[in-house]
């Protein structure tokens, strides 16, 4: 499940907010973007450790920035295993002394090699069409094949290749159905408004669930805050969990 942060592209690799420029790593050339950042490949500290749960500590520095972001600022991220599930709970805390933009995503990767039916099932409100750059254009669909599927009983069948942005509905639980009869509940806060579903067609062996708390390219689209731009206020804390549980249709 790794972090993506700041989540999916910034055209540019720059942004303002409260007449500050922002400016990131280019580290997509071909669309002359940011994507993703390296929070996923940057190393954390584990701050507790116990029988079924940890915890895991990263803190931005003067000294030790996050990349060419200009606020000093820590995450906690732990894992909780129980009987029922796997709790995922993501705390960010503004150690800076201004207003710190926040946008948070995860890759979360299912192994579907091995099955030969692997269906996901999701509340979704609307496709959003991108361009070249995978870029949200501004329109948007709220009735295609994808989201008719996706909203069925029976689910989109991932066997059929999928890589599209989506708006979640008022539910933010993601179903994901295997044909070993295993079901797979997804259930995500209800911070992350925004879906990527990547997968690679019949011939792949994974689907990737990527929930984001705001769209593509957020911070540059007009009346941004619409589409999830937000931001951490000085010595405050946000707070973003997700929980992952499985069970068998046989039982």
């Amino acid at each position: 499940m790794p972090m993506l942060f700041p989540p999916n592209r910034i055209s540019g690799a720059e942004f303002e907010f409260e007449d500050r420029i922002y400016k990131l790593p280019l580290n997509e050339p071909k669309t002359g973007c940011f994507v993703h950042g390296t929070m996923h490949e940057t190393e954390f500290t584990v701050s507790k450790l116990g029988d079924a749960e940890i915890t895991l500590y990263f803190e931005a520095t003067k000294e030790n920035p996050y990349l060419t972001f200009p606020h000093t600022f820590s995450i906690q991220v732990k894992y909780a295993l129980s009987e029922e599930k796997l709790l995922q709970t993501v705390s960010i805390y503004n150690k800076s002394d201004t207003n710190m933009p926040i946008g948070v995503g995860f890759h979360t990767t299912f192994d579907s090699k091995d099955c030969n039916s692997f269906r996901v099932r999701a509340c979704i409100q609307k496709e959003f069409l991108r361009n070249e750059k995978y870029l949200p254009t501004g329109e948007y669909q709220t009735d295609n094949e994808r989201i008719r599927s996706l909203n069925s009983p029976d689910g989109y069948d991932t066997k059929k290749e999928l890589s599209a942005l989506f708006k979640l509905g008022n539910s933010h639980l993601i179903t994901v159905q295997r044909a070993d009869n295993i079901k797979i509940n997804y259930r995500l806060d209800e911070k992350y408004k925004y879906l990527m579903i990547f997968n690679t067609g019949s011939s792949g062996e994974y689907v990737c669930i990527e929930p984001q708390s705001w769209i593509s390219n957020c911070p540059n689209i007009d009346n941004r805050e619409k589409y999830g731009f937000t931001y951490i206020r000085p010595d405050e804390t946000i707070t973003y969990d997700m929980s992952i549980s499985a069970q068998s249709n046989n039982l």
